[in-house]
């Protein structure tokens, strides 16, 4: 665990936004399967998986424009084939990390307000939580939209505290696994914690300002609870 002087910090906030890629759960074998066939099936030769993984997390549209330098028609269509493959197969390919719902079921009954807050479409991502049994658990569920309009961390949990009603910032975290969850948070002036068990470096946690770093579900229930 890194930062430890803002454990006892966390432990006070009411709001917990959780990412769910990489942090609620272990999407990453579905995600990449989608992308090799949204590739391939647009003539294009998929990266090496340690590429692929970069994918995870940030909205596709800008990893296929970062790895690729495509131009947002080819990256369209593009994410078409991706999503033909992901709706009916890859976002089932998942599973909720160990000892999550066990957190989960101890922060409701420490009267924590729990919310996802995820680039994800919304429509998938309340597909994937209730599939997979934890949708129970949140009050609310904040998401991308499906033209990559609404996509970027920032703009989500902006959109969690209007919806929400959050007016104490200090009450609320951002718990996630990559800077793109880190800088959402800072961006909209809340306290974050950086799960290194999911898809993200520890490097770029702390470079984009993470409060606190836990290399576990156990020690982030410790930090939350």
């Amino acid at each position: 665990m890194r930062h430890n002087n803002g454990v006892q910090l966390m432990k006070g906030k009411k709001y917990l936004l959780f990412d769910l890629d990489g942090t609620l759960t272990d999407s990453k074998p579905g995600i990449i399967s989608s992308i090799k066939y949204g590739l391939t099936e647009c003539g294009i030769t998929p990266p090496d998986d340690a590429t692929l993984e970069t994918f995870i997390g940030p909205p596709i549209w800008d990893s296929l424009v970062r790895v690729y330098k495509h131009s947002r028609e080819q990256a369209d269509k593009v994410v078409a084939k991706y999503r033909e493959h992901y709706t009916t197969k890859g976002m089932f390919d998942n599973s909720v990390y160990e000892g999550i719902e066990d957190l989960l079921a101890q922060a409701l009954k420490k009267e924590k307000t729990l919310i996802v807050a995820t680039s994800k479409p919304l429509v998938f991502a309340e597909t994937i939580l209730e599939y997979l049994g934890i949708k129970r658990y949140f009050k609310y569920v904040y998401g991308g939209d499906l033209e990559g309009k609404l996509s970027s961390k920032e703009d989500v949990v902006k959109c969690v505290l209007q919806g929400a009603r959050i007016d104490n910032l200090s009450e609320a975290v951002m718990i996630g696994d990559t800077k793109y969850d880190m800088y959402g948070a800072s961006f909209n002036g809340i306290g974050s914690v950086g799960v290194t068990y999911g898809y993200g470096k520890r490097e770029e946690l702390i470079e984009y300002g993470a409060g606190v770093i836990v290399d576990s579900v156990l020690e982030l229930a410790g930090v939350l609870l």
